[in-house]
């Protein structure tokens, strides 16, 4: 779903008592905040108590938002003099929506003008007219010299052809040899990779189990926590930081927060002891940073080491680097990160230099990798193809075919085919 700018948006929160779960108003009226790209807005959020522990929150969203703004409505409550904050609405804004285009029915007729279809119309790099001559990919069956039609030509395959049959297809004839792996795959019994696909777990957890364990996420709680991110040795905020927030065993998902322009995200929480896994492109962070909660507000710093990409040593190669992490976004240390070229031969168009076949490297204890690899564009296949490297990844064999850029380096992320 998403929403457009100016758009009334109403959505219904409740209030609860923290120790008997039962409905209950808040002290005095919560208060609501819009908050666009993770930054507070100031389009009011008119704040109405429907019933007792039911509140609407009411706000028209700004004209001046742009497609792809994130948006989001916070509120700040306070009950049985427990303060809370919480986010209880996200979208994202397109200039057009679905509910917008219009329903052709059904046996509805398109008007179209007279002469509008000119040769100019057709992109015949995949459509032709048909003109009075043609040749080529636009050549079709026409009168034959001697005057045979296409009903002369259908007379004499009747005998071979019987209109309105079917082909047959035997039992068991797709088999997995039947589908090119390159760009589409089977489903087995066992699979990895680009097939694996989401099953029933050993304790039989289905996706039904793990949608309604999502369902009682929230990031409220008896005090008040306030994140502080800054790039390391210094007080330059990093905003737009993705934070989730974890259990102490980190096997559950409390909630995820986003700095904003300084760098700052809050939350409320009871006494305990959480993780924090910190994301950011181009930034390296502790993984998990521990938060304990006593009792009072709490105020924690987060450093993050601002990450540099690395150069080639030639103009012939690219550096292809990425993080193998875990599902907690850990770092997997001592895995096997190897490439060789997807298909060969393949031959090199530049002078004086040797294409590399295959490369490897083993991860730190972050997770990172770097293999030097030719550029694709050097490198030409049997078929005429731009030379590609299929990527291994450890022992589970998680395989990806990448097409190497004309670049100093490339993140593995970006470059998969």
């Amino acid at each position: 779903m998403s929403v457009k700018p100016s758009d009334a948006i109403t959505i219904d929160f409740t209030t609860q008592d923290a120790s008997t779960g039962a409905a209950t108003d808040a002290d005095s009226l919560p208060t609501g905040k819009l908050v666009v790209n993770g930054t507070d807005n100031a389009a009011t959020v008119t704040v109405t108590n429907k019933e007792t522990g039911v509140y609407k929150a009411a706000v028209t969203l700004p004209a001046e938002l742009s497609a792809g703004d994130e948006v989001q409505i916070r509120i700040a409550a306070t009950v049985s003099t427990i303060a809370g904050k919480a986010v209880i609405w996200t979208d994202q804004v397109d200039t057009k929506i679905v509910s917008e285009l219009q329903d052709i029915a059904a046996g509805a007729l398109m008007g179209l003008a007279n002469d509008a279809i000119t040769s100019a119309k057709f992109d015949e790099s995949s459509a032709y007219p048909l003109k009075s001559a043609d040749t080529g990919a636009t050549q079709v069956a026409r009168v034959g010299a001697d005057g045979d039609t296409l009903e002369t030509l259908s007379d004499q395959v009747d005998s071979v052809a019987v209109p309105g049959s079917e082909m047959g297809l035997a039992n068991d004839a797709i088999t997995l040899a039947k589908y090119d792996e390159t760009t589409a795959f089977a489903l087995q019994s066992v699979d990895t990779g680009a097939t694996q696909v989401a099953r029933t777990g050993a304790d039989s957890d289905t996706l039904e189990t793990l949608s309604d364990q999502i369902d009682g996420i929230s990031l409220t709680g008896s005090y008040d926590v306030d994140l502080q991110l800054y790039k390391t040795a210094t007080t330059t905020p990093i905003p737009d930081v993705i934070i989730s927030v974890k259990n102490a065993n980190q096997s559950l998902l409390l909630g995820v927060l986003t700095t904003d322009s300084l760098g700052q995200a809050s939350m409320s929480r009871d006494a305990g002891t959480y993780k924090l896994l910190c994301q950011k492109s181009g930034f390296t962070f502790t993984s998990p940073e521990t938060l304990t909660v006593t009792s009072g507000s709490v105020s924690q710093t987060i450093y993050g080491t601002e990450w540099t990409a690395p150069t080639a040593p030639t103009v012939y190669t690219c550096i292809v680097y990425g993080w193998v992490k875990d599902v907690d976004n850990t770092g997997l240390l001592a895995k096997t990160v190897s490439a060789k070229l997807h298909q060969t031969p393949a031959y090199y168009s530049g002078v004086g230099y040797s294409a590399i076949q295959s490369a490897s490297d083993t991860t730190d204890a972050t997770g990172y990798f770097e293999l030097t690899l030719t550029r694709s564009r050097y490198m030409t296949t049997t078929t005429g193809d731009a030379g590609r490297y299929t990527l291994t990844i450890g022992e589970a064999k998680l395989i990806w075919v990448i097409e190497v850029p004309d670049a100093a380096s490339a993140k593995f992320d970006d470059i998969r085919v």
